[in-house]
């Protein structure tokens, strides 16, 4: 029997912190990657804050590389090689002792001087699509352990010689005495079947000893920890009251077989009595009261007392995980929702403000289809199947919702199966996206106008950052010079070829200096070779952005094409001369005047027949002697 209790109540330890790193794995904001690693690392310090029983704590990615750890101890560390990667990839892990290893630098010694010993915890970390991107890894101090240990047995144990040995998953001791700690197992566990009292063995040290096994299996869910407890105590010791109390019979005869009865009945009822109040309270906690476990009657330090000491413990250990995840259940800025068996169990004020809710009573008369646009309740349907029926996760994906005053609201949804003893449970979580919705139409609007607006300009937008050796240029750059997409030259050697032999000097030096920021900018007119052979002239600005600290940082401008422009200039300016030669030869001049400004121009031939100013644009008022004619 306390072989038995002591491996119980130790796995039971164990699968409690393992419990706890499952539930912070599977928080949806730690899994979708969405908090900073500062407030990462803030939940861990707060996590072994809370429970020092856990010397570290890391986030672990599939590579095996720590992203994040209590402390910042082994952060950025590949652990490639540690056994609970490929152990707690798809399932929690409990694992073996082992020596602090990389971590033992900056673990202190324990109160023998003795360097530290571990023992690892792990969950799977799984994204809202049901990948499994890593592991959160933990190493629980083995004196915790070993301390659990000996309040287990007690001291009322060892003054009665009976004592404990610890057999790890390798075989050897690892809680034990002295002289035994390291070395392969005395007895093989194999040979001792469970019982409440096992044979009487001869172990090494030549005493003879009652042996007892015990070994706590894995449940569905529930990693064991791999351990064998060896329980024993000296014959002589053992056996030393039925002894004494035969000789009493053989004595006292029937008085003495009377007294025994006696004492009997009285110990039975002392044991079953706190037993049968622990099973009752069990039993009313079950129904979903929530009465506290009683304490173990003053005095008491048998197995009953230490059960009932335990399942207090237990159950503190619940209410504040129960009260922690409350906390941040009614304080997430996102709604939440909790079904069981298809009955919304909670729900908290983010979700009845995002359906329009004063209570939850509002949303439980509702079928969940309900709540959901009517074109999108087949995939709702599919999505409850896989979360109840088949226990799995679901993808992150866009819907609408139905508010109770008939409005449509854009949501994000995710939803997360978990287990309950009332039935299956869907943890949804739901975030409205209106705004980053509107936000993101609206972007693609302005960028579309921009667009357009670059088009009909025949204009390109250019970046180049400085520091990276990035190059952006807007989807219109590449027609410029009759080019694809993914045909632009790659580095500025490439566009210096396609420069206009007579622009490689002088006119191009000022971008040289723009962007070694020598200049804080730079305009001018380049000729570029088109893909067809002849050149392009563009008009060529560009701006210097410096960092806060005055280095240059970027660099954005523009490219115009003034192609057709200046064709039509220097078209203009040929007629010009042309007709000015034509007024020459045939003494023949011109001259306009326009009315409303009451200004004037006129040839050059008009200005030699009247003796007016050349080549000069005036105001002339309402008339203009011409002559003597106005």
């Amino acid at each position: 029997r306390q072989a038995q209790v002591t491996a119980r109540a130790l796995t039971a330890a164990l699968r409690e912190r393992l419990a706890l790193l499952r539930q912070v794995a599977s928080q949806p904001v730690l899994a979708s990657g969405l908090m900073e690693p500062g407030d990462v690392r803030a939940l861990l310090d707060g996590l072994r804050a809370n429970h020092p029983e856990f010397a570290w704590i890391g986030l672990v990615d599939a590579n095996g590389v720590v992203q994040v750890a209590t402390n910042a101890l082994l952060q950025g560390e590949t652990l490639a090689s540690h056994p609970a990667l490929e152990s707690a990839r798809l399932n929690p892990w409990i694992g073996r002792r082992h020596p602090a290893g990389p971590l033992a630098a900056f673990m202190p010694l324990t109160r023998d001087g003795e360097p530290p010993h571990f023992i690892e915890l792990a969950a799977p970390l799984v994204d809202f699509q049901g990948q499994r991107i890593g592991v959160l890894l933990a190493e629980l101090d083995w004196a915790w352990v070993r301390e659990r240990h000996d309040e287990l047995v007690g001291r009322a144990a060892t003054d009665q010689g009976v004592s404990s040995l610890l057999i790890g998953r390798a075989g050897t001791v690892d809680i034990g005495p002295p002289e035994l700690l390291g070395q392969p197992s005395p007895i093989a566990p194999s040979a001792l079947p469970p019982m409440r009292a096992g044979p009487v063995l001869r172990w090494p040290d030549g005493r003879d000893y009652l042996t007892a096994a015990a070994h706590e299996p894995d449940a569905p869910g529930a990693p064991g920890a791999g351990f064998t407890l060896l329980v024993r105590q000296e014959a002589e010791v053992a056996f030393a009251a039925a002894q004494a109390l035969r000789q009493r019979l053989q004595w006292g005869g029937i008085a003495a077989a009377l007294a025994f009865m006696l004492l009997s009945a009285w110990l039975a009822s002392r044991v079953a009595g706190p037993i049968r109040a622990l099973s009752q309270v069990a039993a009313r906690r079950q129904q979903g009261e929530g009465v506290p476990f009683p304490s173990a009657p003053r005095g008491r330090a048998d197995e009953v007392a230490q059960l009932a000491d335990t399942l207090r413990a237990m159950d503190a250990d619940v209410r504040r995980r129960h009260e922690r995840y409350q906390a941040l259940f009614e304080g997430s800025i996102d709604a939440m929702y909790v079904r069981v068996n298809g009955q919304l169990e909670m729900a908290n004020e983010a979700c009845l403000r995002l359906y329009g809710a004063t209570h939850m009573a509002q949303l439980r008369e509702r079928p969940v289809f309900e709540l959901f646009h009517p074109d999108e309740r087949d995939a709702i349907a599919a999505r409850v199947h896989r979360l109840t029926v088949l226990r799995e996760a679901v993808p992150l994906i866009e819907q609408r919702i139905v508010r109770l005053d008939g409005q449509l609201v854009d949501v994000e949804v995710t939803a997360l199966p978990f287990d309950d003893a009332a039935g299956p449970g869907i943890q949804v979580v739901l975030r409205d996206i209106t705004e980053r919705k509107r936000a993101r139409e609206a972007l693609q609007r302005s960028e579309e106008r921009f667009q357009l607006a670059l088009s009909g300009t025949q204009t390109s937008v250019w970046e180049i950052d400085l520091r990276r050796g990035e190059r952006y240029l807007s989807p219109n750059g590449p027609s410029l010079l009759g080019l694809g997409a993914g045909q632009m030259p790659a580095d500025m050697a490439a566009w210096r070829a396609l420069l206009h032999p007579d622009d490689r000097g002088p006119r191009s030096l000022e971008f040289a200096q723009l962007m070694a920021g020598e200049l804080d900018r730079a305009e001018r007119v380049l000729r570029l070779r088109h893909s067809d052979g002849h050149h392009v002239e563009l008009l060529v600005r560009g701006f210097l952005v410096r960092a806060a600290d005055g280095r240059p940082e970027r660099v954005i401008g523009t490219a115009q094409d003034m192609t057709e422009r200046h064709r039509a200039e220097r078209l203009l300016r040929q007629k010009d001369r042309l007709l000015a030669q034509t007024g020459r030869l045939a003494r023949l001049g011109g001259w306009s005047f326009e009315v409303a400004s009451g200004r004037g121009q006129w040839t050059d031939e008009v200005a030699a027949i009247y003796g007016l100013p050349r080549s000069e644009e005036r105001r002339v008022g309402k008339s203009v002697d011409l002559g003597g004619r106005r």
